[in-house]
């Protein structure tokens, strides 16, 4: 019969190992910590201009939508095509005297005078409050450049790309 050995354990090298598998567990977590600190300090400090000129410029940041193709019938026939339109609305909580608002709108577009009721019965449909009303579509490009000038007198209303 042979004899066998028998294993005593050694707690002063379990501890030994113990404590070397816990030094590299802090390394680890120290370097991690500082990656991340480090990356804050980046974001904040080094590129704070950056991120003040985006928050500053909404649209800086974003890609602009993608052109849809040409949409086209089995005979060549184009029955779709890519035209930008822009609609003028108008915001009736942002506006001081929506009367003269309107009055003013339609002097400045140059329309006749019936479409100041038209005006004001779309301006006064039935909506939330702070949301645009829409007055006009396809606006040419000389009623926006209009609109574009006289801006400034023209409180609560805007011209938007659709």
């Amino acid at each position: 019969m042979r004899k066998r050995r028998e294993r005593v354990k050694d707690h002063e090298q379990e501890v030994r190992v113990f404590r070397n598998r816990s030094l590299v567990a802090a390394v680890l977590i120290v370097l991690m910590a500082g990656a991340l600190v480090s990356r804050l300090f980046y974001l904040q400090v080094v590129e704070h201009d950056v991120f003040i000129t985006l928050r500053q410029q909404p649209h800086a940041g974003r890609a602009a939508a993608a052109a849809r193709g040409l949409i086209y019938d089995r005979n060549g026939q184009l029955l779709a095509e890519n035209r930008p339109t822009y609609n003028l609305t108008i915001v009736r909580e942002r506006v001081d005297d929506l009367d003269a608002t309107l009055k003013r709108l339609v002097q400045i577009l140059g329309l006749p005078k019936d479409e100041v009721e038209t005006f004001r019965e779309r301006s006064l449909q039935r909506q939330r409050p702070y949301q645009p009303a829409l007055l006009m579509s396809d606006l040419t490009e000389d009623q926006i450049a209009r609109l574009a000038v006289n801006r400034y007198l023209l409180s609560g209303s805007r011209s938007r790309r659709s």
